[in-house]
């Protein structure tokens, strides 16, 4: 279905893709493409999955929107394909340095998304909330 979905969103534009990456990042889903005489999406909805954007909460990640940068994603997407990852590989992988990526790890467990268990040297990184 992905390769589907960026065929089909070549031909609609960008806001194809927008459908499946920020249906994905809020309700853990791809949304639905029915074809007909006019095509009709339905992004699934998730209330244990979304948030509230205009509440905010008692804790850091509770109810706030927080946006990506291009290093923060990436990172969150390599520790998805392979949470036993250390900052040097993922620094080579992405192509910035062990300190920014050590960096923008801190940003993304005070953002709530990323949580380390296990000990340094033999633990892994558990993504926990998907993008």
């Amino acid at each position: 279905m992905v390769n589907f979905a960026v065929a089909f969103s070549y031909e609609l534009g960008s806001g194809t893709i927008n459908l499946y990456k920020y249906s994905r990042r809020y309700s853990g889903k791809n949304p639905s493409i029915i074809e007909g005489d006019i095509f009709r999406i339905n992004v699934p909805l998730d209330d244990a999955y979304s948030f509230d954007a205009d509440k905010v909460g008692d804790k850091v990640g509770d109810g706030v929107l927080y946006h990506l940068t291009e290093n923060q994603y990436r990172i969150v997407r390599c520790l998805e394909e392979n949470p036993g990852m250390s900052a040097t590989q993922l620094a080579k992988k992405i192509g910035i340095s062990p300190r920014k990526v050590e960096s923008n790890i801190q940003k993304l467990k005070e953002f709530g998304m990323l949580q380390r268990q296990g000990s340094p040297r033999k633990g892994h990184w558990v993504v926990k909330r998907k993008i």
